[in-house]
């Protein structure tokens, strides 16, 4: 009678193990993306004021406006950022890098976003 549950309760302090490293290592990740913010802004600021500045050159000559670049940078920064918070809570190595790449990236496609937005006049 006594050790009726042995074997079961190693495996569940082995579940609860896993499950609280995969709480660490999601506010280690999210440590690293709060680090990164700030210098994101460098980057997202002037991509979005090239993408409005782009949207207004095209708006006043001739120049076109493609909606399919559009329609795949918004799903580009959208699968970017579904990716991302998925990968926050992936219990595997994840390497440092890849958080200040996605977020890159998507300042990147938030620009071209803005700047193919379609003509209002």
């Amino acid at each position: 009678m006594q050790d009726m549950g042995k074997g079961w309760f190693v495996w569940v302090k082995g579940r609860m193990e896993a499950f609280v490293n995969v709480i660490y290592q999601f506010y280690t990740r999210l440590a690293l993306l709060a680090a990164w913010a700030p210098y994101m802004l460098i980057l997202f600021v002037p991509a979005v004021y090239d993408g409005m500045m782009t949207w207004r050159i095209k708006r006043t000559n001739f120049d076109y406006a493609s909606p399919v670049l559009h329609r795949y940078s918004v799903r580009g920064t959208m699968y970017l950022m579904a990716g991302l918070f998925i990968a926050f809570f992936i219990p595997i190595a994840l390497d440092p890098v890849v958080i200040p790449m996605t977020m890159m990236t998507c300042c990147v496609l938030v620009g071209l976003t803005f700047g193919n937005l379609q003509k209002r006049v």
